[in-house]
């Protein structure tokens, strides 16, 4: 069954591009003239099928992959390859700037119930970018908090297993925006008593401007 199908064909001095989206037997696709994406939301779970690229002819997932997206809520370790997803929406939108937005919501009928994950996915023609965005909902009656794990802030989304090439290739991150991040450089808590850790203090509530950073990917092909 189709769920929606969308296809946005733009004309430049001669050039076509587009870009396609489809939701299809609860398999999300979208495609340009430079790849194609498929996302399984079947059998309750969410795993990445394919990211296959068309300028080199060849599939650029592993095959073996890790969750696609993972985090802690009340202590349980969530991941999108559980078998407790169910699918309760889809919708496309046409973005003014050529590109076509896809959002899949699904909620979460076992371990973490009343949690409904909103999946929010941009493509735009003739471009390898993806935007991507993970919205988290409590919708029942129980709280639902994030938690750590091992001590640890442990939220990551998203998480690509790629095959390995050899090649070392670096990714550059544009992080928009950072909270709680120390204004102090090289700032050690151990030397002196600390009076902003205090709860509500207005020390810790402020929003740092976007941060540029780049790295390498390393060989071994899990990134996130």
């Amino acid at each position: 069954m189709i769920r929606f199908l969308l296809l946005s064909i733009f004309i430049f001095s001669g050039i076509t591009t587009f870009s396609q989206v489809t939701f299809r037997e609860n398999i999300l696709s979208m495609e340009n003239e430079l790849m194609l994406q498929k996302i399984s939301f079947q059998k309750g779970s969410i795993k990445l099928m394919s990211i296959f690229s068309k300028t080199k002819n060849t599939e650029l997932l592993a095959g073996q992959s890790s969750p696609w997206f993972e985090f802690v809520v009340n202590g349980q370790l969530i991941t999108s390859d559980q078998p407790v997803w169910k699918f309760v929406s889809f919708s496309t939108r046409k973005m003014n700037n050529g590109g076509t937005e896809a959002i899949v919501t699904v909620q979460n009928t076992k371990n973490a119930k009343g949690l409904q994950v909103e999946i929010l996915r941009q493509i735009f023609p003739n471009s390898a970018l993806i935007r991507e965005k993970l919205t988290l909902k409590n919708l029942g009656k129980a709280p639902l908090a994030l938690k750590k794990l091992n001590g640890k802030l442990h939220f990551i989304f998203p998480r690509y297993s790629l095959r390995e090439t050899g090649n070392i290739h670096t990714l550059t991150e544009t992080r928009i925006a950072t909270f709680n991040k120390e204004v102090v450089e090289n700032y050690n808590p151990a030397l002196t008593w600390d009076d902003r850790t205090h709860d509500f203090n207005l020390a810790h509530c402020h929003m740092f401007h976007p941060d540029i950073m780049k790295k390498d990917l390393p060989l071994i092909p899990d990134f996130q």
